[in-house]
């Protein structure tokens, strides 16, 4: 019967918008780098193999090519030799007649490799041993266009190579030494040109070839460079920038020759970067201050996109594309409708965001909360068309996929689709864990699972007994964790919370979502041993209770040693047992029949520590807690000695690095000395 049982409700609403496909799950390696996409739609996945033990770095030797088709199909292209001690992959594009391009940094120097259907693969070394490789581009004719740089002294080195199509022999070079800037991006336009963007750090980049600055540019800002197409002409250098330091990330050439280039700045309330009148954004929201990270002082970054004339003197269009904390951009593309797509990360839950995925994905936990998000202006910067904001996407940049468009990204271990002008009645913006509401990437057995969405639930709420058998539908809705349903703690239209079912399998997970047996959601997924993660305290509306405005975590749910709830007015002793409520530990032994917050506990059986500033604590005892659902697992511990009066603390894995940043921290106690 529904009633006033555990619901841990975060209530948001959602309208209309898009959707996401999740598709073939990555069978080989971790993914790495965005996904390719060649002429016949199949796309073109680079991973490193974990399965022999290696990582991104320093000793990753062996990258993995597969090809994922349409059908679901997946075949290994390449287990690529190019790699070495310490390398590490930088590019992946595809070519004309789908020859594929990998592009990795060693020690040595970078390889280019080249693999082509029914070729034998060709290598060869670019530039010289330090140089980083940044991007590829492709000429008309097919010839790719490298881009590298090196720094050495505060000075950066920018290196551009044209190479045969065929033969991948040098056509043309250049070296530009010196510059106070740092190259992220390339272009190509119709004509050859070539055009290099990236941070610069001066408003002079000391090339007297029409150089122009726009904007303050007091710290420098972002820079473009356009060459002509055998590299030894400058056409013209122009930065852009404000009172704080910027730059361009991601470049492309529109049809007319102008230019777009989207990038992030040290976004402070009066930064002065220049926008237009009429843009979508000409303020950055929030309050933006500075704050201290691991010794540095550091801030928020925001977002920006830019459109340059085609002699890159003016300023056609500029705005913002930022929410209230800290957002930054990747990824740009000029789709077939002329439209901009750009693709970044925020932790901004007021980030600009339409549709089902402007629904958020849990309360606003400031610096903690990390998502992705890909968003649709016009051309002439003033309106957001279509916009997502969802976690647990992982993408590195946007594949050629966006021009036709559908744009594909890795979630996790999952290929996935975003059909922005796609509509469902029914859908799913972001699977989360139903304690810290952190994306969840892997699921453990017994452990809470939040699903927000539009019409995923019944209209009115409801709140199931967790002393009693819990249902398995609400209003026709199932989610399924590997074939297996989910019993549901509440369900809304807007929000499901379920425990994962303790016989879910080992290996691959899929979560799915059915509505009277027909599917509107489906997500691969892992299974894990350990997700723990500290509750949020929550109301009698079902809302969670933040933290006071100045705090820059959130308030747990902690009972002091006489079980009263921890709080501002009510503080914790030094020295006295606390208890915090979590979800994600794996099955622990059955509850404690006589619990009591006075009481000892039982050790756990999964290995983790409480990590806070003064260190690590690793006497804690956990157990099952009675009348509640097994989702839901007591950890205690006692409070340390502390100078202040909270204590920032965090649930880890035991092999786990230690948290250093006091903005990392998820939770705290109140404490009194």
């Amino acid at each position: 019967m529904p009633g006033k049982g555990l619901a841990w409700l975060f209530l948001a609403g959602a309208a209309v918008g898009q959707h996401i496909e999740y598709g073939s799950w990555i069978r080989q390696g971790l993914p790495t780098l965005a996904p390719a996409e060649d002429s016949k739609g199949d796309l073109i996945v680079l991973s490193w193999n974990l399965a022999l033990g290696l990582g991104p770095a320093p000793n990753s030797t062996l990258y993995l090519l597969n090809r994922y088709g349409r059908d679901g199909s997946s075949r290994l292209l390449a287990d690529t030799e190019l790699a070495g001690r310490g390398s590490r992959a930088a590019l992946l594009a595809v070519g004309r007649q789908d020859r594929i391009y990998v592009g990795v940094n060693r020690e040595a120097e970078p390889v280019l490799g080249r693999f082509g259907p029914g070729e034998a693969r060709r290598s060869v070394a670019l530039f010289v041993p330090f140089t980083q490789l940044v991007a590829i581009r492709f000429a008309a004719n097919g010839d790719p266009i490298v881009l590298g740089k090196e720094s050495a002294d505060g000075k950066w080195t920018i290196q551009l190579v044209r190479l045969d199509a065929e033969t991948l022999a040098p056509k043309a070079q250049r070296l530009m030494t010196g510059l106070p800037a740092s190259a992220n991006a390339l272009a190509v336009d119709r004509e050859g040109a070539v055009y290099v963007a990236g941070s610069a750090f001066s408003a002079d980049l000391g090339l007297a070839q029409a150089s122009t600055t726009i904007g303050r540019a007091e710290m420098g800002g972002a820079f473009v460079l356009k060459l002509s197409p055998d590299f030894e002409r400058v056409e013209y250098a122009t930065v852009i920038g404000g009172r704080t330091t910027a730059g361009a990330a991601a470049i492309e050439i529109a049809a007319d020759g102008s230019v777009y280039l989207a990038g992030s700045m040290l976004g402070l309330k009066e930064n002065l970067f220049p926008t237009t009148a009429d843009a979508f954004q000409t303020e950055l929201p929030g309050e933006r201050s500075l704050w201290a990270s691991r010794g540095f002082v550091t801030g928020p970054s925001a977002a920006f996109v830019t459109r340059l004339s085609t002699d890159g003197s003016q300023l056609l269009a500029s705005t913002f594309v930022a929410g209230s904390v800290s957002d930054s951009i990747n990824g740009l593309a000029i789709d077939a409708n002329g439209k901009v797509i750009v693709h970044g990360t925020s932790r901004s839950l007021d980030f600009p965001a339409t549709g089902v995925f402007g629904t958020q994905c849990g309360p606003d936990r400031g610096r903690a909360y990390e998502a992705t998000f890909i968003t649709r202006l016009d051309a002439d910067l003033r309106r957001v068309e279509k916009s997502i904001l969802a976690a647990g996407m992982v993408s590195n940049g946007l594949p050629q996929s966006t021009m036709r468009g559908q744009i594909f990204f890795v979630v996790d271990r999952g290929l996935a689709t975003l059909d922005l002008d796609r509509d469902e009645p029914s859908d799913v913006a972001c699977v989360v864990n139903g304690a810290s509401y952190r994306k969840l990437s892997q699921v453990v057995p017994g452990q809470l699972v939040t699903l927000f969405g539009r019409n995923i639930g019944p209209e009115s709420l409801q709140v199931f007994e967790t002393g009693e058998a819990l249902p398995l539908a609400a209003d026709g809705i199932e989610v399924l964790i590997n074939g297996e349903a989910a019993p549901i703690l509440a369900a809304l239209s807007t929000q499901l919370n379920v425990v994962a079912p303790s016989s879910a399998g080992s290996g691959e997970q899929r979560i799915e979502v059915k509505r009277k047996g027909e599917r509107i959601f489906f997500r691969p997924m892992t299974r894990g041993e350990y997700n723990a993660a500290a509750m949020l305290q929550v109301g009698e509306d079902g809302k969670a209770i933040a933290a006071a405005e100045s705090e820059t975590a959130f308030l747990a749910d902690a009972r002091n040693e006489d079980g009263t709830l921890n709080g501002p007015e009510n503080p914790a002793a030094v020295g006295s047992l606390v208890t915090v409520f979590t979800s994600g530990l794996g099955e622990l032994d059955a509850a404690i029949p006589d619990f009591g917050y006075g009481d000892g506990l039982a050790k756990p059986r999964g290995e983790f520590v409480i990590d806070t500033p003064q260190g690590r604590l690793t006497e804690i005892e956990a157990a099952t807690v009675p009348r509640r659902t097994r989702a839901v697992n007591a950890i205690r511990f006692r409070v340390p000695e502390l100078s202040g009066n909270t204590l920032p603390f965090a649930v880890q894995p035991l092999l786990s690095s230690p948290v250093m940043s006091a903005s990392e921290f998820p939770n705290f106690l109140y404490v009194r000395n």
